[in-house]
This record gives structure tokens, sequence and C-alpha cells, in this order.
């Protein structure tokens, strides 16, 4: 008789093909499992532990996103929204933010890259990082104000932001 290695792998339940899968694998996957069991030799699978960041179902039949109060309708494996005192961060909910992002409400976001010839700035409309020439032309800083609003702070070599701060023209 087929046996697999304990709480890691399950019995293919095609008994024709035998061999044995991994519990996020084969016809009975269970997504982010690490410890799973089939009582009945591979007719069912249940899972007993799940990867870091993710938390059995209560019917034990799925991997979910932990501490996630709600999670995208198509993907068990994507938070959308965390619970209190988690913070959201591509698609996961974490304690802290991790090094290199920064706390925007309950989402730890990426901090946009900068250089000497151009910067970019966090769009809170669009939640990415864009250069400030792209939405200004000429612009090489800029800021956006809490009603999304972008402004030029420095415009590049010879010109000059206007007096509403939305371009850049010739000195």
């Amino acid at each position: 008789m087929l046996t697999c290695p304990l709480e890691t792998e399950y019995i293919n339940p095609d008994f024709r093909v035998g061999g044995c899968f991994e519990c996020d694998e084969g016809p009975l996957a269970i997504n982010h499992c690490e410890g799973c069991h089939s009582p009945d030799f591979g007719a069912s699978l249940f899972c007993g532990q799940c990867e870091e960041g993710f938390e059995l179902s209560e019917d034990r039949l799925r991997c979910v996103v932990a501490n996630c109060d709600e999670l995208l309708m198509v993907d068990d494996s994507v938070c959308s929204e965390c619970e209190e005192g988690f913070y959201l961060y591509r698609g996961k909910c974490l304690d802290t933010c991790p090094l290199g992002t920064r706390l925007n409400k309950n989402k730890c976001l990426d901090n946009c890259p900068q250089n000497d010839f151009s910067v970019t700035f966090f769009d809170k409309v669009t939640e990415r990082c864009i250069l400030c020439e792209d939405v200004i032309d000429g612009c090489i800083s800029c800021s956006q104000d809490k009603d999304n609003l972008v402004t030029c702070d420095t415009c590049d070599y010879k010109l000059w932001p206007t007096f509403d701060q939305l371009e850049c023209t010739p000195c």
C-alpha cells in the first residue's frame, strides 16, 4: 500500500496513477497549506497548518489571509481590508510595516524612488509612484495636497512655477 510523508503530502485520489502530492498541489490542493491529511485515502483533504501569514478557515478546507476582515471575492489569498491593529501590504495583513515602506492610514505603502534628475511622488488617487514631470511639464519637484491637487515646487533649469504652481514657464 502506498503511503506518503505524514502531514506534508497526500495520496493521489486516482489510484490508477498512484503517487503523492504536496498539500498545495494536485487535484485536492489547498493553497498555502503546509500540513495536510486525507482521512479517507484521497477522497478528501483537510489542512492542519497553513503557511506563515495565513490561517485555517473554520471548515479546515482552505487557508485564508490571517487577520483579514475582508478577502477579495475571487481569491482567498488576497486581503482588501485588515482587522483593527493590522496593516494591509500587498494583500496581506501585518502587525508592522516592512522596512522601506511608509504607513498611510491602515496601509503600508512602498516609498517612491528618488534621484538627482527627477522626483517621484506617491499619487494618493492611483496609489502609485509618478514622476512630477509626467504631471506638470518641466517640473522636477512636486507635492500633492489633501484634495489630491498636484503642484510644482521646483521647475527645471530656466523655468519657474506659475503663481498657482500648476505650470512651469520660462523665466
